[in-house]
C-alpha cells in the first residue's frame, strides 16, 4: 500500500456454499481506493457488489459464505487476519457502511440520538455521557438534522431523514472508509439529490475515502473519480470515470450504457442487453459474458480473459481488446 492509500482488496474470492450448489459470488477482484477518493461500484443485482462491501467490513455471514482467498488491506493492516473482536473496533471507527434500505437500519425503539451516541461512547470510551451527547447533536446538524430532534423516534422521520441519521451514525467517528451500498434505493429522486449532494460534501470535507455501490452512472459521474464494472462477481472494466464514460471498451460497459435513455434522441424502445445473466453456481471457463455479447466470436470460447491496462489507469477484461492493446 501506498502512503496515500486508504483501501487496497487484492485477489479477492467469495463463495456461497448452499445446497443447491457452490455460488462464485466475488472471483478475483482487485482495487484500491485513495484517501479522498470515492469509487464507483456499477453492475446489475447479483454481479457481487455487497458481497465485496460485506468482505471488506467483515459482515459476511458464516456459513453459507466462505472467502477462499484474498487480503484487504485498510491503514495497513489486514483485515483478513482480525478476529471478531478486532472487526468489532474496526467497524464504525476505522471502516463504516452505508446500508441502502434506511427504513430497517435503524433500532425502531431507540431514540436516533442516543443511536449516535452509543457509535461514539463505543470507539472513544474516555467521553462523558455529556460529550458524547454534544458530539452526537454536532452530527446530526452536520447532516441537515436540527439538534432538537435528538429524543426522537425512528418512526417521527421520514425516509430521506432516516438515511441522514444513518450516515451520521457511519461518519460519527470520522472513519478512514465509507462503503455506501445503494444509499437512495428507497429514497424518491428529489431526495436521492439531496442525500448524494450531502454524502459528496461531507466526504469532501472530512477526506474520507469511499466505496460507492450503485446500478445510476448518473451519480457515479457526479460523485466518483474512478469507477469499476463488475458482472458475473468480476471487474471486467475499471478506470477514471473520464475512462468509463468517454471511453467505454467493454462489451457489458457499452451495453449498460446503451441502455441508457437519452435526452436528445428520439427512440421508441431502449437498447436493453440480451439475454439472462449468467448462472453463479455453473460460470463457465471462458468469458462469462460471452452469451450475451454482441462482439463474441470463437476465440471468446479458448481462454477466460486477463483485466489487462489498455491505458494508463485503464483495464479492460476482454480478448478483443487485448488484441487490439497488442496490435496497436
Amino acid at each position: 500500500m501506498g502512503n496515500n492509500t486508504a483501501v487496497e482488496v487484492k485477489n479477492l474470492i467469495v463463495h456461497y456454499e448452499t445446497e443447491e450448489g457452490i455460488v462464485e459470488a466475488v472471483n478475483n477482484v482487485s482495487f484500491s481506493i485513495e484517501k479522498g477518493e470515492v469509487m464507483g461500484l456499477v453492475g446489475e443485482t447479483g454481479a457481487g457488489k455487497t458481497t465485496i462491501a460485506l468482505s471488506i467490513m467483515g459482515l459476511l455471514p458464516h456459513p453459507p459464505a466462505k472467502m477462499y482467498s484474498g487480503e484487504i488491506y485498510l491503514d495497513g493492516e489486514d483485515l483478513t487476519k482480525k478476529s471478531l473482536k478486532e472487526m468489532q473496533k474496526i467497524r464504525g471507527k476505522k471502516a463504516s457502511m452505508v446500508f441502502q434500505d434506511p427504513m430497517t437500519a435503524l433500532n425502531p425503539v431507540i431514540k436516533v440520538g442516543d443511536q449516535i451516541t452509543e457509535v461514539i461512547k463505543l470507539h472513544d470510551p474516555s467521553l462523558s455521557d455529556a460529550e458524547a451527547q454534544k458530539k452526537a447533536i454536532d452530527m446530526l446538524e452536520m447532516v441537515g438534522i436540527k439538534g432538537d430532534r435528538f429524543e426522537e423516534y425512528p418512526h417521527q422521520f421520514s425516509g430521506g431523514m432516516k438515511q441522514r441519521v444513518i450516515i451520521a451514525i457511519a461518519l460519527a467517528c470520522q472513519p478512514e472508509l465509507i462503503i455506501a451500498d445503494e444509499p437512495t434505493t428507497a429514497l424518491d429522486v428529489t431526495i436521492q439529490a439531496q442525500v448524494m449532494e450531502m454524502m459528496k460534501s461531507l466526504q469532501h470535507e472530512l477526506n474520507t475515502a469511499m466505496l460507492l455501490i450503485t446500478h445510476d452512472f448518473g451519480i457515479v459521474a457526479n460523485i466518483c473519480q474512478k469507477c469499476a464494472v463488475i458482472y458475473a462477481g468480476e471487474i471486467v472494466e475499471s478506470g477514471t470515470v473520464a475512462h468509463i464514460f468517454d471511453n467505454p471498451m467493454h462489451p457489458y460497459t457499452k451495453g449498460l450504457f446503451g441502455s441508457i435513455p437519452s435526452l436528445d434522441k428520439d427512440v421508441e424502445r431502449l437498447t436493453p442487453i440480451k439475454g439472462q445473466v449468467v448462472d453463479p453456481t455453473d460460470l463457465p471457463e471462458y468469458c462469462s459474458f460471452y452469451n450475451r455479447c454482441d462482439y463474441c466470436t470463437e476465440k471468446c470460447k479458448e481462454c477466460d480473459p486477463k483485466l489487462v491496462e489498455v491505458e494508463p489507469g485503464h483495464f479492460v477484461k476482454c480478448i478483443h481488446v487485448m488484441q487490439g492493446a497488442e496490435e496497436g
